[in-house]
């Protein structure tokens, strides 16, 4: 994959999360945390999970980017 910023290669690789990988848009993580656990809100992303069970990420080492597929 080429980066959109710069066109470089990108790199394949994986997010490692303690949670479920969550995309917010609220800066304190989340609607609410309930119990332990994360509940998501309407415009939140759960980000999908390969065969390793963690998120594919693409990374760009000149523009320090990363890409996510949801």
């Amino acid at each position: 994959m080429e980066c959109p910023g710069c066109g470089a290669p990108m790199e394949q690789g994986w997010l490692i999360c303690g949670m479920p990988c969550i995309w917010t848009s609220h800066q304190s993580g989340g609607k609410a945390l309930l119990s332990g656990g994360f509940w998501e809100g309407a415009d939140d992303v759960r980000l999908p999970k390969d065969e390793t069970g963690r998120p594919v990420a693409w990374r760009c080492r000149k523009c320090r980017k990363l890409i996510v597929d949801f």
